[in-house]
């Protein structure tokens, strides 16, 4: 009875930190909460924002926040891969990526613009246009990191 009792404790624990602390092959990856990002410009240059996820593992709403300001958009979750864009009136931001673990995601994305008007993206870009030939998109490489 005894060895039964503390085979049930050992089994309870295992199965606790596993549902904790990740197993995300068989529970999923949570992306849902706030992460911190590094934007890394092919032109040069690099950006921090921060990145926040409402709804479930699979789907839901984000809102990238850059210098006080913020532009939502969409997200989905594959398993091990990521999907989500922010817009706003005058461009689109698109994310494409993976987990590295349950604290970590990296992957690429594109600035695509729609205008030439001054706006929050055209801000979030001045630095690394002024270095750079004219374009209508701008390729990055990200990092996320959950705050």
């Amino acid at each position: 009875m005894k060895k039964s009792t503390k085979s049930i404790a050992i089994f309870a624990l295992v199965l606790t930190i596993v549902i904790n602390y990740g197993c995300p092959g068989f529970f999923g990856y949570n992306i849902v909460g706030t992460w911190s990002f590094t934007i890394t410009y092919d032109v040069g240059g690099t950006e921090n924002w921060t990145i926040t996820f409402a709804g479930d593992k699979k789907t839901g709403t984000v809102t990238l926040t850059s210098d006080g300001s913020s532009i939502p958009g969409t997200y989905a979750v594959d398993g091990k891969n990521i999907d989500f864009e922010v817009s706003a009136s005058d461009g689109i931001i698109i994310f494409t990526g993976t987990f590295t673990n349950n604290k970590e995601m990296s992957g690429n994305g594109t600035l695509l613009y729609f205008a030439d008007v001054s706006s929050v993206l055209s801000n979030m870009m001045k630095r690394q246009t002024r270095a750079a030939v004219q374009s209508e998109s701008y390729a990055f490489d990200w990092v996320g990191t959950k705050i």
